[in-house]
């Protein structure tokens, strides 16, 4: 079955995301001091707030989150999902980084799959609204934005209803930039796992590996795997090189590093 959300083949989060955002946050006059910039989001775990707030998230940290993602999503392999009815669920999401990088992805591999429906989860309520609003933008038919469900919780808050979801469809569960952050109870995320999931869930955990982001995804996959019969699918710590303006240098750096730790596995839940 055709699924209802279906994008357009164009769609491209550097250009029309990144991009975009770099230019008004460069032009944004409140914005001249770089310290006070990283403050103000707080090197980019602050639940972002303001529109500025989150316009100067995507200039600082976008880029370097789409090359990360991008590199997942080709280790995750997603010409196996063509023709299955999948359910996107992304948690921490901010302003939809990791959905919008699906879709851009999926544009340029001109990739088809049946999405069901994609639930986005953040405490802020205007940064994923603003994700929305990129996501309604990438959409070919904008009725279909009722798929897009949104979860204004911190993942410690969530419940089993919150993220539970159909068996009989493939789960993508998304944690990009996000278990690294140490409030983050990672045995209580992986018991809801537990108890709201059935069928086949995949993984796709992506974070810096410095800072105790490796650390910290090994950490839930080894508690997940104590609940769970799991199937590795890659583990990715190799440099990753992207296209990336240069807040010190007011350029764009071409070869530019990016940190990554990237996990990605499969369980099935009974």
């Amino acid at each position: 079955m055709k699924s209802d959300l279906v994008f357009r083949t164009t769609f491209n989060y550097l250009e029309e995301v990144y991009q975009d955002c770099l230019k008004k946050h460069i032009n944004d006059s409140r914005y001249r001091d770089l310290r006070h910039t990283l403050s103000d989001i707080n090197n980019g775990t602050k639940v972002l707030e303001s529109e500025e707030q989150i316009n100067a998230y995507i200039a600082f940290y976008g880029a370097q989150h789409y090359y990360k993602l991008f590199r997942a999503f080709e280790n995750l392999n997603l010409l196996n999902f063509v023709g299955k009815s999948l359910e996107i669920i992304s948690y921490g999401c901010g302003p939809a980084t990791d959905a919008c990088v699906l879709i851009s992805y999926l544009a340029s591999k001109q990739l088809n799959l049946n999405i069901d429906n994609i639930t986005l989860i953040d405490p802020s309520a205007n940064s994923v609204r603003r994700g929305q609003k990129y996501i309604n933008s990438s959409l070919v038919n904008y009725q279909a934005s009722e798929k897009i469900k949104i979860i204004n919780k911190m993942l410690d808050e969530l419940n089993i209803s919150d993220i539970s979801s159909c068996k009989n469809s493939v789960k993508i569960h998304i944690f990009s930039n996000i278990l690294d952050i140490e409030q983050i109870n990672l045995q209580r995320l992986a018991n809801l796992i537990k108890f709201s999931q059935e069928g086949s869930n995949y993984f796709v955990c992506v974070s810096p590996k410095k800072y105790g982001g490796k650390q910290r995804i090994d950490d839930f996959y080894s508690i997940l795997s104590h609940l769970f019969e799991i199937s590795n699918i890659s583990i990715d710590e190799s440099k990753i090189r992207g296209r990336v303006w240069s807040m010190k240098t007011g350029n764009f750096n071409d070869n530019y590093y990016i940190d990554n730790y990237q996990r990605i596995f499969m369980m099935y839940a009974s």
